[in-house]
């Protein structure tokens, strides 16, 4: 019998550690993620359900509306790919909205630098960027860095009741 036992244990990991940081009174979350590939359906989607978030959903990535959405409907989280992160750090458009109330990004997909995230938190100073790190196979989330330790350039922490194992090209054990 094949169950989804996997997702809902990636849920209860995630919202064991970011759970506390996300209230349904005040956090709205905005989705440009695809709600078919994991990173939407467990970030987005499930943790929504799971939390009794509002989720603002656009269909693709626009820079109008999505400054436009966060303005107006007061976002407050969004899980992202990089080239958002890139998108608030460097266009000019950014400066003509209010996005103060956006205060966390969950970044994944691909590897975000640090010097990204500083331009990015320099020019928004409310918000917090971090990234975890994960695979369908996860669903998605393996590793993520937790909102009070965050430390610019890394993924972060494994997540509970996860064992990884480090090895070398050769496929040794470390």
């Amino acid at each position: 019998m094949t169950t989804h036992a996997n997702m809902t244990a990636n849920l209860i990991q995630f919202t064991a550690l970011e759970g506390r940081y996300l209230n349904k009174r005040n956090d709205r979350i905005l989705s440009v993620v695809p709600l078919f590939h994991i990173f939407g359906l467990t970030v987005v989607l499930n943790t929504a359900l799971y939390l009794s978030l509002p989720v603002y959903i656009l269909p693709r990535f626009d820079p109008v509306d999505f400054c436009e959405t966060v303005q107006n409907c007061k976002i407050t989280y969004i899980p992202a790919v990089p080239t958002v992160c890139l998108f608030l750090a460097k266009q000019k458009l950014v400066d003509k909205y209010d996005l103060s109330s956006l205060r966390l990004i969950l970044c994944g997909g691909s590897p975000l630098s640090g010097d990204l995230v500083r331009d990015a938190m320099r020019r928004l100073p409310n918000l917090l960027i971090k990234q975890g790190y994960g695979l369908t196979e996860t669903s998605p989330f393996s590793i993520i860095e937790p909102s009070e330790k965050t430390i610019r350039g890394s993924t972060g922490i494994l997540l509970s009741n996860m064992t990884a194992k480090l090895v070398d090209d050769d496929g040794n054990g470390k």
